[in-house]
């Protein structure tokens, strides 16, 4: 099975709960340290947290979605239908593989609403490649997703994706 075809597993995994909360930490790592104050910055960190995943230490792409909470809105943070790739699925593979699906955020020049002082809205690729531990890309995939970052008082978060 190919990696492209796993768009369902994707959408699932956005969809996962984040019990955590959006503290600053999570799973005893620190977030990275990135401009609140830049919607852009917040947007880029939050969907490359949310797609990198290492099968071979998480349980599922849900880890991911707990260690972005700290960039993510109520919104999207309030998700509670929890999917996890069964057996026989890529993320098995992967695990076997012991790969690392690293991703990568880039804004599109597309049409989008436009920006207030509270709302942003952009159109993003992000494409996902899983490589083995001596670097050998095994797969690769890239989706197109429409976000939307709202502010807050703690500043900008991740409020919307949509595939």
């Amino acid at each position: 099975m190919r990696f492209g075809s796993q768009t369902g597993l994707l959408v699932a995994a956005l969809t996962a709960a984040l019990v955590s909360g959006c503290g600053e930490t999570v799973q005893g790592t620190a977030a990275p340290q990135i401009d609140r104050d830049d919607p852009l910055a917040v947007i880029e960190i939050a969907l490359e947290t949310m797609f990198t995943w290492n099968p071979a230490q998480d349980a599922s792409g849900a880890d991911a979605l707990e260690r972005a909470a700290p960039y993510l809105g109520p919104e999207l943070a309030s998700q509670t239908n929890v999917a996890e790739p069964g057996a026989g699925s890529q993320w098995e593979q992967w695990k076997n593989d012991e790969a690392t699906v690293h991703a990568d955020a880039v804004f599109l020049a597309d049409e989008h609403p436009p920006d207030d002082d509270h709302t942003v809205h952009r159109v993003v690729s992000i494409r996902q490649s899983a490589t083995t531990p001596n670097d050998v890309l095994i797969d690769e995939n890239e989706h197109t997703a429409w976000v939307v970052a709202t502010k807050g008082s703690d500043g900008w978060r991740l409020d919307s994706l949509q595939f």
